[in-house]
């Protein structure tokens, strides 16, 4: 069974933006493509992760682009969220390190990270 999915401020102002429920989060967590990187799991749901015999008019299937930052160690905590399929590339050459003094700590399993 999975962990539960907690979502920080951020991840809750983005997901509204976005026009993203907790059920489409948590799909893109189970079916998005996994990096490890930048001290966080980033999860981008591609158009060739989505399940087979998920019908072609399903919502699920407008998710192609959606990416969801998890916390590295639970992937139950998420920080924010976005809608961008070109982010994705980016995304793979991010660093550590970043100016930003927010902090947030995971609620799930304690570990501290930074908002990027």
């Amino acid at each position: 069974m999975e962990n539960p999915l907690i979502l920080s401020i951020h991840a809750e102002e983005r997901a509204g933006q976005e026009n993203l429920s907790d059920d489409d989060i948590l799909f893109v967590r189970k079916h998005g493509y996994k990096l490890p990187n930048a001290g966080v799991v980033f999860r981008q749901l591609r158009r060739d992760r989505i399940p087979v015999q998920l019908p072609g008019s399903h919502r699920y299937r407008q998710l192609v682009g959606t990416t969801v930052v998890l916390c590295p160690t639970c992937e139950s905590f998420v920080i924010t969220v976005y809608r961008n399929e070109a982010a994705f590339g980016k995304d793979k050459k991010k660093r550590r390190y970043n100016q930003k003094r927010q902090v947030l700590r995971c609620p799930y399993c304690g570990t501290l990270h930074k908002m990027i």
